[in-house]
């Protein structure tokens, strides 16, 4: 057989048909022979079938697989496509971190302040700020320890352990240092630093650093700059007052003199001359009081006090200075306080007066008819304070509305061309406002042209001690019919109201016409006026002429007339007099002058209102203070009187010093259990010899307790600056000195028995005893309260009053002086001196005078305010004078000195004598006096000293002479 065979043909075919095939083969034709051609052609026919399979299964394999490869080949793109998207995102993420690093390394690069990295107190980054900040190259701090910027190894463990300290305890600190540049120059530095990660201290903390050396060199500057300033504003303080001393001695002179010339006979050109002289002094006065005011409060040297005081009082202090202003351009002044506001309060009444008279001299400048009106009015009131709102309302010219909101700046006037016709130096109102805003209060004003202007301000205050109300009357006098007769509707209306509140029934009149006709009917309809107020100037028929007519009607029972008037008082006093009526009110009327004069004229006291008894200290509290040694200074003699009987009868030991050297002198060389201490004295006052006293050995716990009229919280607070510890005000009232005692005195330990009670005062209602009968006809004297005062004793009452006649009569002279040669502090001495010694005799009016005069002094007052006050004072303390001179008992006539003295009347003498000195009795003077020829012809030497000690209240001392002497001289029983 050829090379061609079944089995090589086979062996082309792979797969199980070519071996069937082959199997096939070989059965047809066994050993190769027989059947070779048609077993080829079957194999042939096979082979071509199995082939025409094969490639179907081939084709669909191969399509099969053309399938996988091309999903192969969009899976292997579609990888490729998002290898390459994320590539892309990748690389733009990176630009993007790349930008934001280089913007925060271009931040912290450009930053004005320092910014480091550390970690272990080694610098890891920093950036350039840190190294300009301590001179070092760019990066040549990296890797070096913070030690480089301290001095020593001390400073920065020390700094190191405190600063990590507290930022590991989760605190952010900050510090100011003197730290050390690379070439040792300091720099003063601001450090902060907070940690990174407070639960993995390893990550460091970051600090900034802030160079203030140019911030330390400014505040250095500024604090240099103050305290120029401060020279320069104590330099200016000091220049003022000397120029204001300097103008004020021939000013007030100037002044003073025009004033006493113009009461004097003057021609027309004459008086011409002294109006324009005293009008321009006057006004050149005012600008240097608003120019020291302004000064004082620029400086910070002008506090408000809290003290108590009574609205009603200052308002009366105020409307007295203003007074004949008002009076003299024919204005009604007019004072309107509402009913819920408390008079009682705590607060600077001299400050709040001082606004109010800076407004309502203004609208007295500028108002030529109508009135000038304060009114009162409570704001709010909470946490034991009260807003008071005052206002002055005039009828004047008021205000444009473009000028209202500059008035309160300085020096700014309503009219301020050249032409203006009112003056004045444009300080008033913006002193107002400062002062108001001292006491947390606010300044307006609201004006209309041609109609008037309202200028108002509020304060807080505190509220005074309660007091109950004052104006209730008897209950037989409440609905009583009173009339109310005045041609101002203000001044009507307020008069009218302030009697409603008090209970009466009030009909308010416009004319004396009217008046007359309303007091007919009212007789007709059987109920007539128990009291008619009439003001006095009023158009067709005035208040004399309707008072004479209403006394001319056929009146059952003729009603009490009062006359109400605003100006002339002297003119109406003779005028009313002359048809009976002895009752004037000078406006503006007061609710408690109101008050009082309606129930007096009525017949019935105020219900309740009795003087109080003397209240007697109490017996064994005080026996236990028996004994202590008291120095009393003062240098007032009718004062020093009081102290020492009120002393005396607790049985206390007193030494007397008149001025404060004397008691520094007492208190060096003798042992004291307390010094009472009056503040306003010559030589030395109280503060100074307060200061000396505690420099002196031994005395640094001496208590020291002042005695004096005046009760501003100023005056408290330099006593306790000067090392007082306590206080007690003018007059003397014996509880307040006792509880003072009490406080300061150790008690002893057995009470003494021999403590006098002193006798009780008078009732409120009883007769003025028959030995003080002279001085019931004495003008202005309130004898029950001079006694009460005097401790119920009649004889203590009329020593009082001849030391005060004869330490007063010269008032006039050393007040006048005081005056002409500028010296205020002792003019306003000795007018505290006269009212705090009124006030203790009774004189009430006479105190109140004098205490407006020393207000006046003490707000440095125009001569055109003070020289009248001081008139009224000496007015009216020349004729107290002159009354008790003459009601007074006179002294006893000394009997002829005899040659022979008899024994037995000597012995009784000097017994009696010696019985008033052991009980410290006032009445051993008159005996002194009675007996003095007796006790001098027979005691010799020893009197003078007997009468002297007796007469310095030294009680102790003369009755240890008079007992030498009756011993020696055997006169002892």
């Amino acid at each position: 057989m050829s090379p061609f065979s079944i089995a090589g043909l086979v062996g082309v075919v792979p797969g199980p048909a070519p071996a069937a095939a082959e199997h096939t083969a070989v059965a047809l034709l066994p050993g190769g022979a027989g059947y070779g051609l048609v077993g080829l052609a079957l194999l042939a026919a096979g082979l071509l079938v199995w082939s025409l399979v094969l490639r179907r299964r081939v084709a669909a394999r191969t399509q099969a697989l053309q399938a996988a490869r091309a999903e192969l080949e969009g899976l292997r793109a579609a990888g490729e496509e998002a290898r390459l998207r994320l590539d892309a995102e990748t690389a733009g993420r990176i630009r993007e971190l790349d930008d934001t690093a280089a913007e925060f390394r271009a931040i912290v690069e450009a930053a004005s302040s320092g910014i480091v990295l550390m970690r272990d107190r080694h610098i890891v980054h920093c950036n350039r700020r840190m190294d300009e900040i301590f001179g070092y190259a760019p990066g040549e701090q990296i890797g070096q320890p913070t030690r480089i910027w301290y001095a020593s190894d001390e400073e920065w463990a020390r700094i190191g352990e405190e600063v990590y300290r507290k930022i590991w305890q989760g605190e952010n600190h900050q510090r100011e240092a003197q730290v050390r540049r690379k070439d040792g120059s300091p720099v003063w530095v601001r450090m902060s630093g907070r940690a990174l990660d407070l639960a993995h201290p390893e990550r460091g903390l970051v600090g900034i650093i802030e160079d203030i050396t140019r911030e330390r060199e400014m505040l250095e500057e500024a604090q240099r700059a103050r305290a120029m300033a401060e020279d320069g504003a104590r330099m200016k303080s000091d220049f003022l007052a000397n120029m204001s001393h300097e103008i004020r001695t021939p000013m007030n002179a100037i002044v003073g003199m025009a004033y006493l010339a113009l009461r004097t006979d003057l021609t027309a050109r004459q008086r011409d001359y002294l109006e324009k002289i005293q009008g321009a002094g006057q006004h050149l006065l005012g600008i240097i009081n608003d120019i020291l005011d302004l000064s004082r409060i620029e400086a910070g040297k002008l506090v408000v006090e809290h003290i108590p005081f009574s609205l009603e009082r200052m308002i009366v202090n105020v409307t007295a200075l203003l007074a004949e202003k008002t009076a003299a351009k024919g204005l009604e002044l007019i004072v309107d306080v509402a009913d819920d506001v408390p008079n009682e309060l705590v607060g600077d009444p001299l400050r709040l007066g001082q606004v109010l008279i800076n407004y309502a001299n203004n609208a007295v400048k500028f108002t030529e008819r109508g009135e000038v009106a304060i009114r009162v009015r409570r704001r709010e009131a909470g946490d034991g304070q009260v807003e008071l709102y005052f206002e002055v309302r005039d009828t004047g010219i008021g205000i444009d509305h473009d000028v209202q909101a500059r008035l309160f700046s300085s020096f700014e006037q309503a009219d301020s061309s050249t032409t203006r016709h009112y003056g004045g130096s444009g300080l008033g109102l913006v002193i107002s406002r400062r002062l108001a805003a001292l006491m947390e209060g606010e300044v307006g004003l609201n004006s209309t042209p041609g109609v008037g202007s309202t200028f108002w301000f509020t304060a807080r205050l505190g509220y005074g001690p309660a007091q109950p109300s004052r104006f209730v009357p008897h209950a037989e006098l409440v609905g009583r019919p009173i009339l109310v007769v005045d041609d101002n509707a203000h001044a009507r209306e307020v008069l009218g109201e302030m009697l409603r509140r008090m209970g009466f029934e009030v009909m308010a009149l416009e004319s004396g016409a009217a008046a007359l006709d309303e007091v007919r009917s009212a007789e007709a309809a059987g109920r007539p006026y128990a009291l008619v107020l009439l003001d006095w100037q009023m158009p067709c028929k005035d208040g004399i002429s309707t008072a004479r007519e209403i006394r001319a009607l056929p009146l059952a029972e003729p009603p009490h007339i009062v006359m109400v008037s605003a100006h002339g008082r002297d003119e109406l006093l003779a005028a009313a007099r002359s048809i009976g009526i002895q009752d004037v009110l000078i406006k503006p009327v007061t609710a408690s002058l109101l008050f009082d004069t309606v129930v007096r004229l009525l017949g019935h006291a105020p219900a309740g209102e009795v003087m109080p008894a003397l209240v007697a200290p109490p017996g064994l509290e005080l026996s236990r203070l028996a004994g202590s040694r008291v120095l009393l200074v003062e240098d007032n003699d009718l004062n020093q009187q009081v102290a020492l009987e009120l002393l005396r009868q607790a049985g206390m030991r007193v030494d007397v010093a008149e001025n404060g050297a004397v008691a520094v002198d007492r208190v060096r060389i003798q042992p004291y259990d307390i010094v009472l201490m009056d503040l306003q004295m010559p030589v030395m006052d109280g503060l100074t010899a307060t200061r000396e006293i505690r420099r002196l050995p031994g005395r640094g716990g001496l208590p020291i307790v002042a005695m004096t009229a005046n009760a501003m919280a100023g005056d408290r607070e330099r006593c306790l600056a000067a090392g007082m510890q306590d206080h007690v005000s003018k007059p003397i009232e014996p509880a307040r000195l006792w509880a003072c005692l009490r406080r300061w005195l150790t008690p002893k330990t057995e009470p003494v028995a021999h403590v006098v009670q002193p006798a009780p005062a008078p009732a409120g209602g009883g007769e003025v005893p028959a030995d003080l009968a002279p001085l019931a006809d004495v003008p202005d004297l309130n004898v029950r309260d001079g006694v009460r005062n005097a401790l119920g004793k009649e004889s203590l009452y009329l020593a009082l009053l001849a030391r005060f006649v004869a330490g007063q009569r010269d008032f006039s002279a050393h007040f006048a002086t005081a005056l002409a040669e500028s010296d205020l502090v002792s003019a306003e001495r000795f007018a505290h001196t006269l009212k705090g010694l009124a006030a203790q005799i009774g004189a009430h009016t006479l105190g109140e005078l004098a205490e407006q005069l020393e207000s006046a002094v003490r707000i440095r007052a125009e001569a055109v305010v003070l020289v009248p006050l001081q008139a009224d004072v000496t007015r009216r303390l020349t004729a107290l004078l002159a009354a008790l001179e003459a009601a007074l008992p006179a002294p006893t006539p000394a009997a002829p000195t005899q040659a022979c003295v008899d024994v037995a009347e000597l012995k009784a003498v000097c017994a009696r004598l010696a019985q008033a000195l052991a009980a410290d009795d006032f009445a051993s003077g008159p005996l002194l006096e009675t007996h003095e020829a007796l006790l001098r012809a027979g005691l010799g030497h020893r009197f003078p000293l007997i009468a002297e000690a007796a007469r310095s209240f030294n009680f102790e001392q003369a009755l240890e002479v008079l007992q030498e002497a009756m011993e020696s001289l055997g006169l002892g029983s």
